[in-house]
């Protein structure tokens, strides 16, 4: 008995050294050196600027002053939705993007001018909230999404090119695993928090206009060093338009097209603001993808997109009531959480980016050699556990209970968030780079992205409808009114996840 229990205790603590060992400086040394080794000092030195500086700290501080711009601007908390999830639309574009690339090199490159070019959109969308009147945006609702838009476009290409990168690098070594991913997460992850930090206290102290005088010299730099082909990309010479591409992978191009014509008509929709057209349109689009994956993909990778639409789709988003309940002001909501933007978007976005690190670090020595299905369950856990706590916020329970907020606040979905998409994406990114047609990796990772993204998209349109049949007002001239947002947390944000556990 003895004997059994040493051995027992033994491997306990072996488990327990190998599941802390990355933790080690040197094991750490070694992992960026590695990453190093693999992907070359150009690229490496590229995937740190478009993961730590672009879509890290450009991105995140450019997405988190959307609510305090709109705010001030006088959007209520159902438009402010519905615009700022436009920043989703672009993911569901990339497969077109991804096509062109494929089929149509520019330039002699098939990534790097693409890249280039949306580059120049992202700085004409930072431009627009940094320079044009707030009293024009204030009016013209659709300035305002079309900066998201550009922005958001920036944001989704490079990341489209660079991540084609990884999934080529992935599939002439193997042994790699998910080291580039998991580097590009933590630059990412990183960045952002960055981007968050300084987002808070410059809007309340600035307002948010300054913080894109900020975004767009950041979203603008990376041209030069995709000039300068630090995606290390053979040119391909002579050009020619690879129509044969589209011939032996018909199913793929069609789907990708699919994708951005449904993308574009959400955004339409969108700005032009009527309702029930948005509605119209969102639940059409799910039956018309939900078809067209059958129609166009390989069985395994359209069973697999199937189900990471549903994940992002079905539970509809409620994230403008909850934005707008936290930081109400006493006038709106007199015994409300009242946080400013500095604890709500700075001091949130550095325990997020804590917990999302111990995401990448979970996922790297637990969850990398287990099935999507276990992952699947443990993305759905966290974010119920997680709705749980804002529920009682919500409800004021924890006032009652003589709990503060603030430390109710730092266990729910607002810190779990980019956990549950890290562990959600990160499994997802390796098994559609085993998945898709060898030579199409670009466009089969940006379906996925697309078809996840346009979930979101879907569930902030219905969302919103849904926020207006329970009469939750916010920010507009109506008043405020947060008596049934309870029920929709419980519903959306704790049923249906764990509903959709595979």
């Amino acid at each position: 008995m003895a004997c059994c229990y040493k051995r027992s205790a033994f491997r306990a603590k072996r488990l327990t050294a190998a599941a802390l060992s990355p933790l080690n400086p040197l094991h750490l040394a070694h992992f960026v050196s590695r990453v190093l080794s693999n992907a070359g000092w150009k690229f490496f030195t590229l995937l740190i600027d478009i993961n730590f500086v672009v879509r890290g700290i450009a991105m995140g501080l450019a997405e988190a002053s959307w609510l305090p711009y709109l705010k001030a601007l006088g959007y209520d908390a159902e438009l402010f939705q519905r615009v700022a999830a436009l920043a989703d639309i672009p993911w569901g574009l990339k497969g077109l993007v991804a096509a062109a690339s494929d089929i149509a090199p520019v330039g002699g490159y098939s990534k790097k001018n693409y890249a280039v070019a949306a580059c120049l959109v992202g700085v004409v969308g930072a431009s627009i909230p940094a320079f044009v009147p707030a009293r024009l945006v204030s009016v013209h609702v659709w300035l305002a999404g079309a900066a998201i838009l550009f922005l958001a476009f920036e944001y989704a290409v490079v990341e489209l090119m660079c991540g084609g990168v990884c999934c080529a690098h992935m599939n002439r070594n193997p042994e790699i695993k998910a080291d580039l991913i998991s580097f590009s997460v933590i630059c990412f992850i990183s960045g952002v928090t960055l981007g968050h930090a300084i987002a808070g206290p410059i809007s309340d102290k600035f307002g948010a206009l300054v913080n894109y005088r900020i975004v767009l010299p950041l979203a603008g730099q990376v041209v030069v060093l995709l000039l300068f082909n630090f995606l290390c990309e053979e040119p391909v010479r002579p050009f020619r338009f690879m129509t044969e591409k589209i011939a032996q992978h018909r199913g793929v191009f069609t789907m990708s097209l699919v994708l951005a014509v449904v993308s574009i008509a959400l955004a339409v929709f969108t700005i032009v603001r009527v309702e029930w057209l948005c509605v119209a349109c969102s639940v059409a689009s799910g039956f018309v993808i939900c078809c067209f994956l059958f129609m166009t993909l390989p069985r395994r990778l359209a069973k697999f997109n199937l189900y990471q639409f549903l994940w992002s789709a079905a539970p509809l988003s409620i994230k403008g009531g909850l934005d707008y309940f936290f930081t109400a002001t006493p006038e709106c909501l007199r015994d409300g959480p009242h946080f400013d933007y500095t604890y709500y978007l700075t001091y949130t976005a550095v325990l997020n980016a804590v917990a999302t690190l111990v995401a990448v670090w979970l996922f790297q020595t637990v969850l990398l050699n287990r099935s999507y299905v276990q992952v699947a369950w443990v993305t759905a856990i966290l974010k119920a556990v997680a709705s749980l706590f804002d529920f009682v916020i919500v409800t004021r329970l924890n006032v009652r209970a003589g709990i503060s907020d603030a430390v109710v606040f730092f266990l729910g979905d607002a810190i779990v968030y980019q956990v549950v998409r890290t562990l959600s994406n990160m499994p997802g990114y390796m098994l559609t780079a085993k998945l898709c047609p060898k030579g199409l990796e670009v466009t089969a990772l940006s379906i996925m992205d697309g078809i996840t993204h346009l979930g979101y998209n879907i569930a902030a349109e219905l969302g919103a409808a849904v926020m207006r049949l329970a009469n939750i007002t916010a920010g507009s001239g109506d008043g405020c009114n947060f008596e049934n947002l309870p029920t929709l947390v419980l519903v959306f944000n704790l049923g249906v996840p764990l509903l959709l556990c595979p």
